[in-house]
């Protein structure tokens, strides 16, 4: 975490397990997820850098996009309903 004065906290580097502080009402923030789904499948959301590229299968995102991706976490303020997202690789995810 990062302090921005005032109480006010912003994540820095990997997910940490402090609290995440709402910017709007400094209340602690829920740790979540969104999801997606696609046809029989529900999945967390995810971040790709660059623009989407169509597969020839007609899908929006090619699949080495996909595959490269990162698992988006969501932060929701119970006061204000604030969302704040996050795709930050776990160490792991990075070596492989």
């Amino acid at each position: 975490m990062k302090d921005l004065g005032g109480g006010k906290a912003r994540m820095e580097g990997a997910l940490e397990q402090e609290e995440l502080l709402c910017i709007a009402c400094e209340v602690p923030m829920e740790v979540g997820f969104m999801v997606d789904s696609a046809h029989a499948a529900i999945l967390q959301s995810r971040w790709c850098a660059g623009v989407p590229q169509k597969s020839w299968t007609g899908s929006e995102v090619h699949s080495k996009q996909f595959k490269a991706a990162i698992k988006v976490t969501t932060y929701r303020c119970p006061s204000c309903g604030r969302l704040e997202s996050f795709a930050l690789q776990e160490p792991e995810e990075k070596a492989q």
